[in-house]
């Protein structure tokens, strides 16, 4: 073969190659979970957020919240970590038997709140920081990895639990 020969069959396949690659889709993913988003605490927010004490010491905590998706998609609410205890339950109490949640999935445009009738996450361990009137920061952590601390207000324990709206 002679070089001119050889030159023309590697200009050749570099053409094959290059073709085929532009052909190829542009910004194909996989199904893996979607990247987080650069400001995240702007697409959830979480609101009136507090811990309310047992009126019997020793009992669980109950972390109250409400959150926010001001996103386009579903996000999922995966872990609550309080300052002064440890990892929150997160509970669905809507049954008559309570039922632990791993996530608490939440739709574009809706507001879940966990309140005393509602779900809760349930704080089983705490320390003598966590008083009435003191602030402890509250961490939650979602499934594409993103967290967001808020202050939350410790609250004595009310006597008409009961009666309050959910």
């Amino acid at each position: 073969m002679t070089r001119r020969t050889v030159i023309g069959i590697v200009i050749l396949l570099a053409a094959i190659v290059v073709g085929w690659m532009l052909l190829q889709p542009m910004g194909r993913q996989d199904d893996g979970p979607p990247p987080p988003d650069a400001d995240f605490g702007s697409i959830v927010t979480i609101g009136d957020a507090r811990i309310a004490l047992p009126a019997t010491a020793g009992d669980p905590a109950a972390v109250l919240f409400d959150i926010t998706n001001r996103g386009e998609r579903n996000i999922f609410l995966s872990d609550v970590v309080v300052e002064h205890g440890g990892q929150a339950q997160l509970t669905d109490l809507s049954h008559p038997d309570p039922k632990p949640l791993d996530t608490v999935e939440i739709e574009p445009g809706q507001t879940l709140r966990f309140g005393p009738e509602a779900g809760r996450a349930v704080l089983t361990d705490y320390d003598e920081n966590v008083v009435p009137g003191a602030e402890v920061t509250v961490e939650f952590t979602f499934g594409n990895g993103e967290s967001l601390s808020v202050p939350a207000t410790v609250e004595a324990a009310r006597q008409d639990v009961g009666s309050e709206e959910g």
